[in-house]
């Protein structure tokens, strides 16, 4: 299943490189064919996340809820 494929590079990511920062947590994911797209909303603002694999498209809350904006 996909979600758990997202959430399985997630959890590698964040264990194994301990990223410092969003661009770096991007970045890792990136390297892993995960497509990070941020969520704006209509005042501009960040509200969450959308993450892209193999044609996929899920919203952060969708993989796994504590992976929401």
């Amino acid at each position: 299943m996909v979600r758990q494929e997202i959430k399985q590079i997630h959890d590698k990511v964040m264990q194994n490189e301990r990223p410092q920062n969003l661009d770096d947590y991007i970045r890792a994911m990136q390297q892993r064919e995960v497509r990070i797209i941020p969520s704006i909303n209509k005042q501009g603002r960040l509200q969450g996340f959308r993450f892209e694999y193999k044609g996929h498209n899920l919203k952060g809350s969708e993989v796994r809820r504590s992976m929401s904006g």
